[in-house]
């Protein structure tokens, strides 16, 4: 097995791609709360958001083979602005305060995923010759 160091190159696909996946586990998760017809405490909507940030950034660091914190941190801050964004708009006051407030634990937990993914990738390619 040879072992060589793997590519640093920043990918604007994984950005995107990210961005789209913590977007959308985070939509789909709220869906299932909103369809449990419970009326759950605000932090367990806060740790469910987060946590489908934190797999999503997981996910880059994962495979990205690129700068994947960079990637997972900017996916996870277009996803946490563009969510926090919709609720506003959907609640009827668009304050950027509440969307800064509203972004910056997702975007945390987005890059903290990519994190954890990029140190279980590692700094090598093991390739069969």
């Amino acid at each position: 097995m040879t072992v060589y160091e793997k590519d640093k190159s920043f990918s604007i696909g994984w950005v995107f791609g990210g961005a789209i996946i913590m977007f959308f586990l985070n939509f789909f998760a709220g869906i299932g709360l909103a369809l449990s017809g419970l009326a759950l405490p605000l932090w367990v909507v806060v740790a469910v958001a987060c946590a489908c940030f934190l797999i999503g950034g997981f996910i880059v660091g994962r495979w990205s083979a690129g700068q994947t914190i960079l990637e997972g941190g900017i996916g996870a801050a277009l996803a946490a602005g563009g969510t926090a964004t919709l609720m506003a708009m959907r609640a009827g006051h668009f304050n950027p305060v509440y969307i800064g407030i509203g972004s910056l634990l997702p975007f945390i937990c987005g890059l903290l995923g990519a994190f954890i993914g990029e140190k279980v990738q590692g700094d090598t390619v093991e390739v069969q010759d």
